[in-house]
């Protein structure tokens, strides 16, 4: 078959029937379906390889982005399903695909991300597209907290001269105060002292506090789409404290906001209920949970909490 350039004249590469009995006729119409699918996947691959290599962040935001090229690749791998009889060789031709994703992934990201690009392209570790693209992300989110609203954040901003090397540099400092939920939650008092407090002030102690981390991790459950019941007032140590669902997860569950956001898709908590998540790779999808539910995998697996109701009476 002759070199194909991904135009229209595809037909060129299909030779003239030859005239005989049955039974040639019949392996030339078989030989004919075959170069013409040939040929059509070939224009096929070629268009969608133009449109991976051509595709930019632009307005995109990372997460955005990332997914349309996702898309494009899952296409592609559709369309090239090559046999291989050597492993290492396969093992080979998949590990300089993955180092492709990646370089085209980068390519294709804003200026703005250029610190973070060339962090990633001067590690020591070979980083996998979706550690890669998990990075990026995290550094958006990193960005749009600089440039919050101004009426839900107080931003407070300086110079500051320093003399380097007999060299004055002035330095912008920037601040951001977050809201107290997210990161304050004092423990001086211990909970007999604690209890005495007059009601209506403050507690501080190390049972607020427990009950300040439930809070946090479910207002972050609900910024990233799940439903979660509004809390109770109910009496721990002599204090008064607002109980949340019991959630709580290990940090290789999910470090940042972003990670969150990636794995719950759809979940329900109820107010009574306990959630702990313990492992890498654990997805939330469909999940309405009313009572206790643990979760704990090993490092390479990956699971799915894809349980419509999980309810405990007790």
């Amino acid at each position: 078959m002759g070199a194909h350039n991904g135009g229209g004249d595809w037909h060129k590469d299909v030779t003239p029937a030859p005239h005989g009995n049955n039974s040639d006729d019949g392996r030339w119409r078989n030989q004919r379906r075959r170069k013409l699918h040939k040929a059509l996947k070939r224009q096929r691959v070629y268009q969608i390889k133009r449109s991976i290599y051509a595709l930019k962040q632009g307005d995109l935001s990372i997460a955005s982005y990332f997914a349309a090229l996702k898309t494009k690749w899952e296409e592609l791998d559709y369309h090239v399903n090559d046999d291989w009889h050597c492993g290492s060789d396969h093992a080979l031709y998949w590990d300089k695909e993955w180092m492709d994703k990646t370089f085209i992934f980068l390519e294709g990201l804003r200026d703005e991300f250029e610190p973070i690009r060339s962090q990633i392209l001067n590690c020591d570790e070979i980083l996998g597209i979706e550690e890669v693209y998990a990075r990026v992300e995290s550094k958006e989110q990193r960005r749009q907290v600089i440039h919050i609203d101004s009426s839900q954040r107080s931003v407070l901003s300086g110079v500051v001269l320093l003399l380097v090397g007999g060299v004055l540099m002035c330095l912008s400092l920037v601040r951001v105060v977050m809201d107290t939920w997210l990161a304050y939650a004092p423990v001086k008092n211990n909970p007999e002292d604690a209890a005495k407090v007059p009601k209506g002030n403050p507690h501080h102690s190390a049972t607020t506090g427990e009950m300040a981390i439930y809070r946090a991790n479910s207002l972050i459950l609900r910024k990233a789409g799940a439903h979660i019941e509004d809390p109770k007032l109910e009496v721990y140590n002599g204090q008064e404290v607002e109980v949340w669902p019991r959630v709580a997860w290990k940090p290789k569950w999910a470090i940042t906001f972003a990670d969150v956001k990636r794995k719950v898709r759809s979940c329900r908590i109820s107010q009574r209920s306990t959630f702990v998540l313990k492992g890498p790779n654990i997805f939330i999808e469909d999940l309405f949970l009313d009572g206790a539910l643990i979760v704990n995998s090993v490092e390479d697996a990956e699971g799915i909490c894809r349980q419509p109701v999980c309810r405990q009476e007790s």
